[in-house]
C-alpha cells in the first residue's frame, strides 16, 4: 500500500487533531494558530486544505462521525453474536473513547449547542453523522425486533430516536458530573426499556 503524500497526511493530523480541540476548548476557543503550531503546518498552507474556519469544522465532524460510525459498523459486522448482545455492548465502546478523551463527550454534542444555529455548513454536516449511525442502529433494532429480543409496539426507528436523545442528555451530564456513571445507568434504563 502506498504512503500517503504529506499534505494529505498533515490534512488528516488536523483533522484528528480538530476534533479533540473542539472537544476540549469548543469553536471559539480552538484557534487555527494553536492547531496549525500543534500539527506543524504553516497559516497560509491550511488554507491549501479548508477555505475557511468554518469550513475545517465541518469537515471535523464529517472525519469525527465517520470514524465512529465505521468503528461501530465494523463492529456489528464482525460480531458472532445475537442483536441484543450487540445492542449491549456498543454502549461499553463509546464508554471506553469517553474514558479516554477525560469524559469530554461527543464532538457532535460539544458543538452543537455552540455552532449548529450559526453555521449551516456544520450543521449539515451533523445531520449527515446523525442519518448514518441513525441508519446503522435502525437496522440493528429491527433485527432485535424481529428475532424477538426488542419489543416491537414501536418501530424501530422510534427507539433508535429513543435512545440518541437519552444517550446525548447523558453524556452531557457526563461532562457535568465528570465520569460515565450517567452514561452507564442512562443505557441500563434503556434496555430496560427496550427488551421484549
Amino acid at each position: 500500500m502506498a504512503r500517503p503524500r504529506k499534505s494529505e497526511h498533515n490534512r488528516e493530523q488536523l483533522l484528528e487533531l480538530g476534533a479533540s480541540l473542539f472537544m476540549e476548548k469548543g469553536y471559539s476557543g480552538a484557534g487555527i494558530k494553536e492547531i496549525l503550531g500543534t500539527v506543524g503546518v504553516p497559516r497560509g498552507s491550511f488554507y491549501n486544505y479548508f477555505e475557511s474556519k468554518e469550513q475545517y469544522a465541518a469537515e471535523v465532524i464529517r472525519h469525527y462521525t465517520d470514524r465512529m460510525a465505521t468503528q461501530i459498523e465494523t463492529y456489528v459486522s464482525t460480531a458472532n453474536e445475537p442483536p441484543m448482545k450487540i445492542i449491549e455492548n456498543i454502549p461499553s465502546m463509546i464508554m471506553a473513547v469517553a474514558e479516554e478523551s477525560g469524559c469530554q463527550g461527543c464532538l457532535m454534542g460539544s458543538l452543537a449547542g455552540e455552532i449548529a444555529a450559526n453555521s449551516e455548513l456544520c450543521r449539515q454536516a451533523m445531520l449527515e453523522g446523525m442519518s448514518r449511525w441513525r441508519t446503522g442502529f435502525e437496522e440493528l433494532f429491527a433485527e432485535a425486533q424481529s428475532s424477538g429480543e426488542m419489543r416491537a409496539d414501536l418501530s424501530a426507528a422510534a427507539l433508535v430516536e429513543l435512545f440518541w436523545n437519552q444517550w446525548q442528555g447523558a453524556l452531557l451530564k457526563m461532562q457535568i458530573e465528570d465520569n460515565t456513571e450517567a452514561l452507564e445507568s442512562s443505557f441500563a434504563d434503556f434496555l430496560l426499556l427496550i427488551r421484549a
